[in-house]
């Protein structure tokens, strides 16, 4: 899932949503309010919000540079995350959680801390960036080095 921010909040990728690349614009969902004790998100838009929306919010409102989050599931990435670790200044969480829940969110956004990406133990990561561009620049940079690791077997 992918989100960038608006003036009243920010704009994200509807759940379930399989196309990414080309999604009509009508098809996106804008969160204007959410309440973390009870668990809601208002939004404007046809369609329910990705699930992780709460994670996103968490790392807007820790990281007030970050102008988008890009969130994907990427075995390459996940099979070489020590190497990764290594080699690029990103984080990687100590185990493996719950996603789509609060604690999740809460916790992926403070083990980001002040870095571009996280690789989320047995999920996939999360990259950020002032922009759109800038995040998935980055996302698939380390993409590209992982595979590069696995087609060598380190």
């Amino acid at each position: 899932n992918l989100s960038f921010r608006t003036l009243g909040g920010y704009v994200i990728t509807p759940t379930r949503s399989q196309l990414k690349a080309g999604l009509p614009w009508d098809q996106l969902v804008e969160v204007v309010r959410s309440n973390w004790m009870e668990y809601e998100v208002h939004y404007l838009g046809e369609g329910a919000p990705s699930s992780d929306a709460f994670l996103h919010e968490a790392i807007y409102v820790r990281r007030p540079e970050v102008g988008a989050v890009f969130h994907g599931h990427d075995g390459v990435i996940l099979s070489q995350a020590a190497a990764l670790a290594r080699e690029f200044d990103l984080a990687v969480t100590p185990t493996a959680r719950a996603f789509g829940t609060r604690e999740d969110a809460e916790e992926t956004a403070r083990d980001l801390g002040g870095k571009g990406i996280i690789i989320r133990t047995g999920h996939g990561f999360v990259s950020v960036g002032r922009t759109p561009d800038e995040a998935g620049e980055l996302a698939l940079r380390v993409h590209r080095r992982a595979i590069a690791l696995s087609s060598t077997g380190t």
